[in-house]
């Protein structure tokens, strides 16, 4: 039961890909029938981060050279998709990509040293969407690996959209550079 409680607060994500949690979307509004998620984000969006962790609704980050957070983030996993199963979705109308960051968090850095990654080798970033506490629990970490990095991200609009709101919406842009010396 405190599983179902804390999806439902948006306190964790277990969105792997054999779990009955697989297809649930967290952040930037539920897709789920019967039961919202993210209520904590939906409550807090509009709170400063100062006085409130969930605060800043949902961020799309557009950029980032960050060895960490690229270990981490969009956890693109379709190049382990068998050619049959992403023709399946494209015959469905989906896009053909799986993306699951959940075993990277869960297995640790042995395990996730071996999957894929986004490197700037192989092409445009893939840019992504997490709730804006996400982001800065990945900016302390990669500060505390003591590594040099700057990222771009947008403030999504509102705390609710489709994926065309993901994409594409309009909003604060931030671009953030960190020094492993400690200087921004």
């Amino acid at each position: 039961v405190p599983v179902f409680a804390a999806q439902v607060l948006g306190v964790i994500d277990l969105g792997a890909p054999a779990s009955p949690f697989s297809s649930i979307r967290l952040h930037g509004g539920s897709n789920h029938l019967l039961v919202p998620t993210g209520l904590l984000e939906i409550w807090a969006a509009d709170t400063s981060p100062l006085n409130n962790s969930f605060a800043g609704g949902v961020v799309r980050v557009e950029g980032t050279d960050s060895v960490w957070l690229n270990s981490l983030y969009p956890a693109e996993q379709t190049s382990e998709l068998p050619p049959e199963a992403v023709a399946i979705l494209h015959r469905g109308g989906h896009i053909g990509r799986q993306f699951n960051p959940t075993p990277r968090r869960v297995l640790g850095s042995a395990v996730r040293s071996f999957m894929p990654r986004w490197k700037q080798e192989a092409g445009p970033f893939v840019e992504y969407t997490v709730p804006a506490m996400e982001l800065r629990r990945l900016i302390a970490e990669a500060k505390a690996n003591e590594e040099s990095f700057s990222i771009t991200y947008v403030r999504l609009p509102g705390i609710h959209g489709d994926e065309m709101w993901r994409a594409s919406a309009n909003g604060p842009r931030v671009e953030f550079f960190w020094n492993a010396n400690g200087t921004q």
